[in-house]
């Protein structure tokens, strides 16, 4: 049998345990019997009488999908605030006001980065953290089995010394104990960051998203026609974040960071005097054309003329 200790915040942990404390229960945890003892309130709470063990709080999964959502109304506060600070910084009577307006874009876009990346990653967390809750009931239940089958071996050997099996019996459970120990520190983070106790991070983004579309709101009823319609994806800086993001991020978030991605050049290249294609000394102040070149899109810059006649609009060149 496993001891272990449920700290006030709701971690099992298999530090400081005193196998003795009261009150306790004895529980089947990560498929393997366990004494835990505690603060009897605690215990009641992550193992009920009859019922089994409840491992993340029941806020975890609708924080995590808050989360999610809060990627769609970062998008759509990014894509006004591009449409709304580029009109102010263009009629800016000041250098100052115009970058103010530069830096709340930044900032948005720079946000819409995080928080496609830390929903993406939580749930790609919390995916794993299930897929581990039912490894670890599985190996505990295999290595219960080695266990009774060295005890089968031990009692049908004559030979007098038992240190064999007693040290294979010890370094299984010795390496059980372990491997569940990190199995319970990825369900304690998991808690930790949406369970009771902590923020409701997609709450708090959704709520200042709102203020701030708010304000954008109010800019472009004050701007009026002045401010140019922007459409999601369409704005550089909305375009860079999305790019920027490593996971990809669900509902309509996604749809458009698809198409951005697929959208984007894969590299660059540039039409030398000779016509040859080369990816050095690429001027990026000339004109571009996006083409398909040896199975990638790219951005090849050259003269107009030079381009039209290396690239005309409906050719995809392979050589």
């Amino acid at each position: 049998m496993l001891n272990r200790r449920i700290q006030t915040g709701g971690g099992i942990v298999n530090f400081n345990v005193d196998p003795e404390a009261t009150p306790f229960k004895i529980v089947t945890y990560l498929g393997k019997e366990t004494r835990i003892s505690g603060e009897q309130a605690l215990l009641d709470k992550r193992f009920p009488e009859g019922g089994e063990a409840v491992y993340v709080d029941d806020t975890v999964a609708p924080k995590a999908a808050k989360l999610e959502l809060a990627v769609d109304k970062t998008l759509a506060t990014a894509t006004d605030a591009c449409a709304v600070m580029g009109t102010i910084g263009s009629l800016a009577p000041s250098i100052e006001v115009a970058e103010s307006a530069a830096l709340v874009e930044t900032k948005v876009n720079a946000l819409l980065t995080d928080v496609i990346d830390s929903s993406g990653e939580a749930v790609e967390k919390i995916s794993e953290m299930n897929v581990q809750i039912e490894d670890a009931t599985s190996k505990s239940e295999q290595v219960d089995a080695l266990v009774a089958r060295l005890n089968a071996i031990e009692d049908s050997d004559d030979t007098p010394d038992p240190q064999p099996y007693t040290v294979a019996r010890e370094e299984l459970e010795t390496a059980l104990d372990n491997y569940l120990n990190g199995v319970s520190e990825s369900v304690n983070k998991t808690n930790e960051i949406f369970g009771d106790e902590a923020p409701d991070v997609g709450e708090a983004i959704a709520v200042a998203c709102d203020e701030v579309s708010a304000n954008i709101s109010t800019c472009s009823s004050e701007l009026a026609t002045m401010v140019a319609v922007v459409k999601t994806g369409n704005c550089k800086g909305v375009t860079a974040a999305m790019q920027n993001a490593t996971f990809i991020p669900s509902g309509n978030a996604g749809e458009i960071q698809q198409k951005i991605k697929s959208d984007a050049p894969a590299q660059t290249r540039t039409i030398q005097s000779d016509g040859q294609i080369v990816n050095w000394n690429i001027d990026k102040k000339k004109p571009f054309r996006d083409v398909q070149y040896n199975g990638k899109l790219t951005r090849v810059y050259a003269s107009t003329a030079q381009l039209d006649k290396r690239f005309p609009e409906t050719i995809t060149v392979s050589v």
